[in-house]
């Protein structure tokens, strides 16, 4: 896991200003690495009361030469809406 590298000199900020987070857009390839940044993303809404939007992103470039039934067919799949598992956390 890689580590995280503190500057050298601190910034100045003002302690007053909080940060004030109340959407989350995580993206993933559902690869193990997406799933750490997943479960980082949760600890984060959590902390915030913040909502989450998962998102995975399908080029279209496989299906230019596919046939036009299997691309309509694998477009309708993805259209689905999300199961409820994935709405509550």
């Amino acid at each position: 896991m890689p580590q995280v590298m503190e500057p050298k000199e601190k910034a100045k900020t003002d302690q007053n200003k909080r940060v004030s987070l109340t959407k989350i857009l995580v993206t993933t390839d559902f690869s193990e690495v997406s799933d750490h940044a997943l479960d980082y993303a949760i600890a984060m809404a959590k902390r915030y009361d913040a909502r989450i939007y998962l998102t995975h992103v399908i080029t279209p470039d496989p299906f230019q030469f596919a046939e036009p039934q299997l691309a309509q067919a694998t477009t309708r799949r993805c259209a689905r809406p999300p199961k409820k598992e994935l709405l509550t956390f």
